[in-house]
């Protein structure tokens, strides 16, 4: 995850027509406060906030959030909504069956991925585990 973190702290806000930039701003206030209020529900449940959690620094004017990412459990609104904004959601599990259990609790696309990768580490015989 350190990895990961490093990245996610180095994406390069601005302008979209900028050729070095990798994010652009929310397309209304609106949107930023939505992502926003979703940024509290995940802080206020629980979540760890690995990096980002508030909005960014105004590069060019616009509605930035810092690009998040909570760690927490999968029975959190921030794992289970689309908030469309920088946000992702990060978990452990012990074993290859929890995938099982995690998919249960999307959609039915999501439950789609999951298993397709459940069944490709079942074919790898690699069994992943936390941290």
């Amino acid at each position: 995850m350190k990895k990961v973190i490093e990245r996610t702290k180095a994406i390069k806000r601005g302008h979209p027509l900028d050729p070095s930039t990798m994010i652009g701003a929310q397309a209304s206030l609106e949107q930023m406060e939505k992502i926003e209020s979703y940024l509290k529900i995940g802080k206020d449940e629980g979540a760890q906030v690995l990096t980002g959690g508030s909005r960014a620094k105004t590069v060019d004017g616009g509605y930035y959030i810092e690009p998040t990412i909570f760690k927490g459990t999968n029975n959190m609104r921030v794992f289970q909504e689309e908030i469309f904004g920088p946000v992702i959601g990060v978990t452990t599990f012990k074993v290859i069956y929890s995938l099982s259990s995690l998919s249960l609790a999307h959609t039915y696309s999501y439950h789609v991925h999951f298993k397709r990768l459940q069944m490709r580490l079942l074919k790898s015989r690699t069994t992943p585990y936390s941290d």
